[in-house]
């Protein structure tokens, strides 16, 4: 038999792993990503959202070109994502603690993080980063 790599021995630290987790979402080492629309967008929420000046807002038109800043800490703090603790309890995502993933299933960056950004733009040095982290 091999021995196991450095990963293979981290991944198996599930405390360690769930420290790791709630650093990375209560202090992203990005804060934020900025991204140009390649395409135009319409999006119709489920709810209006409202405005600073106190309007409503049932849909959104993104236009080809649009620059788009993406907020990491406020994706990673969000109520409709996570429920939020008053303290940093990383025994919460433990076993059954994952009931405090909200709606954070539909991101799929690591362990729902929106810390490494999402789908074909994610960071790919996310591995290398988190083990450099563990280590």
């Amino acid at each position: 038999t091999r021995s196991p790599t450095r990963s293979q021995l981290l991944s198996l630290l599930l405390y360690l792993d769930a420290v790791v987790h709630e650093a990375f979402q209560l202090n992203p080492p990005v804060g934020k990503t900025i991204r140009i629309m390649s395409l135009m967008m319409e999006s119709h929420p489920s709810a209006p959202a409202t405005t600073a000046s106190r309007g409503r807002v049932s849909s959104l038109v993104l236009p080809k070109g649009t620059t788009v800043t993406l907020p990491m800490c406020c994706v990673n703090h969000s109520k409709a994502f996570w429920v939020r603790h008053k303290a940093v309890t990383p025994e919460c995502l433990l076993g059954s603690g994952k009931a405090r993933i909200v709606g954070a299933w539909g991101i799929r960056g690591h362990k729902h993080l929106f810390t490494f950004s999402d789908g074909p733009r994610i960071y790919l040095g996310c591995g290398f980063a988190l083990t450099e982290f563990k280590v």
